[in-house]
Formats: structure tokens, sequence, C-alpha cells
């Protein structure tokens, strides 16, 4: 009996190894299943973070280039402009001063007939 028990004893560890090793089989699949899609999900979710990093920095930067842009356009019209305004100050001196030049010699011409 002793052989008998021990044969019974046997098979019975064996058998809650078998068993033992059907759950770690299922709870490493289970762990797959659960953590695949888990990964997945985090996967995205760090790519769209750095997606959204990268496109608040290429707008940071924009932003920055168009302002430098304007900046450099204004003073650009600054700088015409007051081109323009001396430009413009030295043909009406000059035309004042045709204008008066022209009026004298009428007046000379004026008073040489009357």
């Amino acid at each position: 009996m002793t052989e008998h028990n021990a044969g019974t004893e046997a098979r019975e560890a064996l058998d809650r190894i078998k068993q033992a090793e059907a759950e770690a089989r299922n709870a490493v699949r289970d762990a797959r299943e659960k953590a695949g899609p888990g990964i997945l999900q985090e996967a995205h979710e760090e790519a769209k973070k750095n997606r959204e990093k990268k496109i608040s920095a290429a707008r940071e930067k924009a932003a920055k280039t168009k302002d430098a842009l304007i900046a450099e356009a204004k003073s650009e019209a600054d700088e015409i402009r007051k081109k323009t305004d001396s430009d413009k100050a030295a043909i009406l001196d000059k035309g004042r001063k045709s204008v008066d030049k022209a009026a004298r010699a009428v007046w000379e011409k004026l008073e040489e007939i009357l």
C-alpha cells in the first residue's frame, strides 16, 4: 500500500504541477491580451503628445518668424516714409523757390510794362 500511496501522491503532485502550469499559461496569455492594448494605447498617447509638442514648437517658431518679418517690414516702411517725406519737402522747397523766382520775374516785367 505504501507504493500505491506513493504513486497516488506522485500523480496528485504531477496533476497539481500541470494545473499550476496551465494557470501560469493562462495568466501569461491574459496578461498579454490585457497588456497589448494597454501598451498600444500608451504608445498612441505618447505619439500624440510628441506630435502636439512638435506642432506647438512649430507654431511658436512661425509666430516668432512672422513677428520678426513684420518688425523688419515696419522698419523698412518707416525708412521709406522718412525718405519720401524728405524728398517731398525738397521738391516743395524747390517748387516754392521756383514759384518765387517766377513771381519776381513776372513782377519785374509788370513794373517794366507799367
